[in-house]
């Protein structure tokens, strides 16, 4: 077994303490008797005061921590608790300056009985507003747009009459969901219900503003709160409009390059995403039975 020794570096004014406490430990430094076997070495910090710690000044050089087998198990048992007859399968990770780890289980492919594995791609679904909501505050820090303008300083007539008080309805309304437009989701979900062909179709954003034109809003803005997948519809065609660029195109820009998220695809097909990606599940005619959905449109 490789023997490692702790030394303490008392603390100083010109080093980032690990403990905020004067005087305490400033940095450890982890000695090797012998060169590490070539599977690695893991080393632990056990501290019942973990929390006087500030992790995010922690620097590994030469090596890496990782959780103990005793949080692995723990985020294994967190991650099997979550699958049901509804959740077939999922993955899970985390990432902190005290190490990384993920893991999965369920299947991806129920028909194949094909285990999920960590390395498989999902369809994020709504996490996508965040990355909407991401590009649209990039456009307010570069003064392209702001939060106070109206959807009709943007969008033209042709969106707009569709939209209840749209000449009322600000972008700051529509990322946090107090814009009270109406929900489109559920008035496709009722037309699949009669006609499962609409989820094959490759609907544009302005198609998709038109299913609310006869419906009432929600509320009257900013006097409420509904969540509505309709108002990061429109908060994409306001990126558009104020860019000349497709959202996918500013998504791209703005954020999946800069950050090197070479894994992550904006796309309105599967044939799109390199690898494609695992199976998705529904139980659309709340049969108790899952329907393999992976066929619908990405748009």
């Amino acid at each position: 077994m490789v023997q490692v020794s702790l030394s303490a570096t008392a603390g100083s004014d010109n080093l980032n303490r690990l403990i905020e406490d004067v005087g305490t430990v400033a940095s450890l430094t982890f000695s090797l008797d012998e060169s590490p076997p070539a599977s690695g070495l893991t080393l632990g910090l056990d501290s019942p005061e973990l929390s006087e710690f500030d992790v995010a000044q922690i620097q590994i050089t030469g090596g890496e921590f990782a959780p103990s087998k005793t949080v692995e198990t723990q985020l294994e048992g967190v991650l099997a608790s979550r699958l049901s007859t509804a959740v077939p399968g999922g993955a899970i990770a985390t990432s902190s300056p005290l190490g990384n780890w993920s893991g999965a289980a369920g299947l991806a492919n129920i028909e194949t009985d094909t285990p999920v594995s960590p390395d498989d791609r999902f369809e994020v679904g709504s996490v996508t507003k965040t990355f909407t909501a991401t590009t649209l505050l990039k456009l307010v820090e570069a003064g392209t747009v702001t939060l106070g303008d109206r959807l009709t300083d943007w969008l033209p007539d042709s969106v707009t009459d569709n939209v209840p008080n749209a000449s009322d309805i600000t972008l700051r309304q529509l990322l946090n969901h107090t814009s009270g437009v109406p929900e489109y989701d559920s008035i496709l979900l009722e037309q699949g219900m009669s006609n499962p062909l609409v989820f094959l179709q490759d609907w544009q954003p302005s198609a998709i503003v038109g299913l609310i034109a006869d419906s009432a809003p929600f509320f009257a803005p900013g006097e409420g709160w509904q969540y509505a997948n309709t108002n990061f519809v429109l908060a994409g065609m306001v990126i558009e409009a104020a860019t000349g660029n497709s959202l996918a195109n500013e998504i791209q820009s703005k954020i999946i390059d800069p950050l090197g998220l070479n894994n992550t695809f904006f796309s309105t097909t599967k044939e799109m995403v390199p690898g494609g990606y695992i199976n998705g599940y529904l139980d659309f005619e709340n049969s108790g039975t899952l329907d393999d959905v992976s066929i619908a449109n990405l748009s």
